[in-house]
């Protein structure tokens, strides 16, 4: 609504997307404007982007769902509950043809790893961006890849320091 009464920000903003390629809009809305994301991803589609829910797979997902107003999920395996059931919505997603992102919060080297597994067994996942330079340990990854391991295990390496500490 704000975009429609005033139309400089709309052509910034329109600006601002073609400037910089932008793939998505994620988690665009606040909680509780399920019925503005519809109207919101038809906008991000004129663009040529998407929208993605983020904390929404989380309190809002159902009715988000059924109206149809996102394209991708981003699921963080902490705030799901676990590998499992993060596991699960990521299959149910797909099965409804979005796109998903399985990505971190706050977990150190371990729960990313974890994420990690889990992001390699859905088709096409993106995610996992960026290094946690002060970690308890370390995975194999660069600012644009995080690989998984080649043998059983997490493939997280402890930190001598950490190790020592303990």
């Amino acid at each position: 609504q704000l975009l429609q009464r005033c139309p400089a920000m709309r052509q910034a903003l329109d600006e601002a997307i073609a400037r910089h390629d932008i793939d998505w809009f994620e988690q665009p809305l606040a909680r509780g404007q399920v019925d503005a994301w519809p109207r919101l991803r038809a906008e991000a589609h004129a663009h040529d982007t998407r929208v993605a829910a983020d904390e929404s797979c989380l309190h809002e997902l159902e009715p988000l769902l059924a109206a149809e107003g996102v394209d991708a999920l981003v699921i963080k395996p902490m705030y799901m509950g676990g590998l499992m059931p993060a596991a699960r919505l990521a299959l149910r997603g797909q099965a409804l043809g979005l796109e998903i992102c399985i990505t971190s919060a706050l977990e150190s080297a371990v729960g990313r790893a974890g994420a990690v597994q889990l992001a390699s067994t859905i088709d096409g996942t993106p995610g996992l961006g960026g290094i946690h330079v002060d970690d308890v340990a370390r995975l194999h990854e660069t600012p644009e890849h995080v690989s998984r391991p080649l043998r059983p295990g997490l493939g997280v390496v402890p930190r001598a320091t950490v190790a020592a500490d303990t």
